[in-house]
């Protein structure tokens, strides 16, 4: 990742990051809150999917393929915060762990598919299993994290978007998600890591205000 990179993930970042500490984030966590709770209230737009490749703002700059992905990312989010909806921009980027895998997906048969590589074109499925003979090259799934290559990733995310500062932090995705969830109920945090210390936990709780939205 070099530093052309590093700049344009670091602009769109703040851009983004200016988006996740409006005061309206919060009151559509309210909002959320309130209608996943079965609550009353008016009805609340949740823009799933647009055509976003098809955008001249999803072109991407970085010659870096983790910054790519993450440029991408950022790009997407601030158009979809053009649109006005009741998406709730979280101050954070998740950076994707590492996963070993079988060769060819996670059930070591691979899924092709007939047509151009242009994905904006439909396709017709080449399925992985034709005959009883193709059940004995299954292999069973499991989860391994890569942990080096994950330490890599993330030094690499935390070189060009650094946490730790104006509320801004990253979110290792292997973390076990009980943990993340009974710690996050506010907006702000400094950094996440996957293996969570008495302290750290303590941290994140206090960041987030987890007392302001405790049950009596």
């Amino acid at each position: 990742m070099n530093r052309s990179d590093r700049e344009t993930l670091r602009e769109l970042a703040k851009r983004y990051l200016a988006i996740s500490r409006r005061e309206v984030q919060e009151e559509r966590r309210a909002l959320w809150r309130g209608h996943n709770s079965f609550g009353y209230g008016r009805p609340l737009i949740y823009t799933r999917a647009f055509a976003w490749h098809e955008m001249p703002e999803s072109r991407c700059r970085c010659g870096d393929a983790l910054a790519r992905q993450y440029e991408d990312h950022f790009r997407h989010a601030l158009y979809w915060d053009s649109l006005n909806d009741d998406s709730v921009f979280e101050p954070w980027v998740s950076v994707e762990a590492v996963h070993v895998a079988p060769p060819d997906r996670v059930w070591g048969l691979r899924t092709g598919w007939i047509g151009k590589e242009d994905y904006r074109i439909a396709k017709l499925i080449d399925p992985p299993m034709k005959n009883h003979e193709d059940m004995d090259r299954l292999v069973q799934p499991h989860h391994e994290i890569d942990e080096k290559a994950t330490q890599e990733r993330v030094e690499q995310m935390q070189d060009a978007v650094p946490p730790g500062k104006a509320g801004w932090f990253l979110l290792i995705d292997k973390m076990t998600e009980d943990k993340f969830l009974a710690a996050v109920q506010g907006t702000e945090a400094t950094l996440v890591r996957s293996n969570l210390s008495h302290e750290q936990e303590e941290q994140l709780k206090q960041a987030f205000g987890t007392e302001k939205h405790s049950k009596d």
